[in-house]
């Protein structure tokens, strides 16, 4: 999972903040920081898109949003009547 975000947050490309399943916030900091500890790595680049790929992560998580959610395992869609 690092590896495949090492590129994202090194590269001075956009910024895809598209990501896959499994991808959490410990992969994102990590890559970052084997970005950083490469030869000519532009830091403040780096941890300024580190921190744009964890607010993306953030946004997107439901258990930050305007429910009150304690387990955010618990998040689940239900289906009432057979619809959405």
């Amino acid at each position: 999972m690092v590896k495949n975000l090492l590129s994202t947050i090194a590269a001075r490309g956009p910024l895809t903040t598209d990501l896959p399943d499994g991808i959490y916030a410990a992969h994102a900091v990590s890559a970052a920081i084997q970005a950083a500890l490469s030869k000519g790595a532009n830091i403040d680049l780096i941890f300024n898109r580190m921190l744009r790929v964890l607010k993306s992560m953030h946004d997107s998580n439901p258990s930050w949003g305007p429910l009150n959610v304690k387990h955010p395992g618990d998040v689940t869609k239900h289906i009432l009547n057979g619809t959405d």
